[in-house]
């Protein structure tokens, strides 16, 4: 994968894809809060897939606010262009792009979301520097992944997470400053990065 495909090619894959990104709603309020996302604002899904989160987003920023899902695979955003129309959500606006050749977001952000995303890629380096490319100063980025020490019972291998510290580094490289770092469960950790 050269960016943020999480390999979904099919309804019943798409549908299982959706399934555990809804696994992880208990986390979804802390991510929010961690990057100020309340009625009004904007917000980019870097590596939406089908849209759980962003749906999540669009009921957090309101009908004046705007939530940008933006992920390489055709088949997850038309699922989430199905979802928005179905409840009228206008506020969302699904994009099928690769993160990583965006040369620009499709519109202004106050806040942006890579969730579970960078485990999933072959330069996670990469795409945090053009990410911090794409991203205005006082943007906040959230970085959310499964704990390399965690038990394992849900998400990726062990060996294909990423810790805090191998992110930090490479946050760091690409430009970015770290404003917090939690650990949500023994599977979770996310951190909330900005344009340094």
């Amino acid at each position: 994968m050269s960016s943020t495909s999480n390999g979904a090619t099919d309804g019943g894959s798409l549908q299982r894809q959706f399934g555990r990104q809804a696994l992880r709603a208990p986390l979804v309020t802390e991510w929010f809060d961690a990057v100020r996302l309340h009625h009004g604002t904007s917000v980019a899904d870097l590596g939406s897939g089908p849209g759980y989160v962003s749906l999540r987003a669009a009921e957090r920023v309101g009908e004046h606010g705007r939530v940008y899902a933006v992920d390489e695979s055709a088949e997850a955003i038309a699922m989430l262009q199905r979802t928005t129309a179905l409840h009228h959500l206008t506020q969302i606006h699904a994009v099928h792009a690769d993160v990583a050749s965006l040369t620009s977001l499709p519109g202004p952000v106050d806040a942006a979301l890579l969730v579970m995303v960078l485990h999933h890629v072959d330069d996670p380096a990469g795409v945090l520097a053009h990410v911090h490319g794409l991203i205005p100063e006082d943007t906040r980025l959230l970085v959310a992944e499964f704990a390399p020490d965690g038990p394992g019972r849900v998400g990726p291998p062990l060996v294909n997470r990423l810790s805090p510290s191998a992110v930090r580094e490479m946050a760091v490289a690409a430009g970015f400053d770290t404003d917090l770092e939690e650990r949500q469960s023994a599977e979770h950790w996310f951190c909330v990065l900005t344009p340094a």
